[in-house]
């Protein structure tokens, strides 16, 4: 598929007119809290770009630099705390590309320009800031959980959080255990609700919604959202079906 470059001045204005739609039929629902910052993106909310060999050769010879591309999150940033100022603002995190200001291939970019995109949302003090990674699960790490830690370290300042990889019900091994879904779930949220160093968690968990659904994890669910709580709960009882 064609994307349009994160900072398109067009793409852009056109994705306001978007957002300003959206605001005026549901901003004054109350079930609507939040809404993710986007926009500079690809295939989803997350803050990333396509970045494999092709991918990062192409950016390189249409002039990708890493100032382009936090401009266009900056800009972003200030319009989602004008147009939804009543929600919550989740940015869900994903490393920057490997390039720097020269062109040149660069690692350290990965996390210098994701860290210069949470300063801007943090400073921003119109803004709701909730800060979350997605793809949470207690499988294989394939970040070696960098960002599950950005987030925690995080927690007790702003509002954090984590949005499951995808569904335990449908994909009990993705999320930890192929033989049960509940065992599943329960691993990947104890995974997401662990504390950091300050021993202070995460306030929310994005479960997809078969988990919702599924009336065999149903003390799975009511687990999580009292360890959320703060309440003191013991284990809950896997079925297994």
């Amino acid at each position: 598929a064609k994307l349009p470059l994160p900072w398109d001045n067009i793409y852009l204005s056109r994705w306001y007119e978007f957002l300003q739609a959206l605001s005026q039929k549901y901003s004054k629902h109350s079930q609507f809290l939040a809404i993710a910052l986007a926009g500079p993106t690809s295939v989803s909310a997350e803050m990333s770009l396509p970045n494999d060999n092709s991918d990062m050769k192409k950016w390189k010879t249409i002039g990708y630099k890493p100032s382009l591309y936090i401009n266009a999150w900056k800009e972003v940033i200030v319009k989602y705390s004008e147009i939804f100022s009543q929600q919550y603002h989740s940015l869900a995190l994903y490393p920057g590309l490997a390039i720097n200001e020269q062109g040149q291939t660069d690692n350290s970019e990965r996390k210098n320009t994701r860290t210069k995109i949470i300063e801007l949302a943090i400073a921003n003090d119109s803004l709701n800031i909730a800060l979350q990674t997605s793809g949470l699960h207690a499988g294989v790490e394939d970040d070696n959980g960098e960002g599950y830690e950005i987030v925690r370290s995080y927690n007790n300042i702003i509002t954090t959080g984590f949005q499951m990889s995808t569904s335990a019900t449908r994909k009990p091994a993705k999320m930890g255990d192929a033989q049960c879904s509940a065992r599943a779930l329960k691993l990947s949220i104890d995974k997401g609700i662990a504390p950091n160093i300050s021993k202070n968690t995460i306030v929310y968990l994005e479960i997809y919604e078969p988990d919702i659904l599924n009336s065999h994890i149903q003390n799975i669910l009511e687990y999580a959202s009292q360890v959320l709580l703060g309440i003191d709960v013991q284990d809950p009882t896997l079925s297994c079906n």
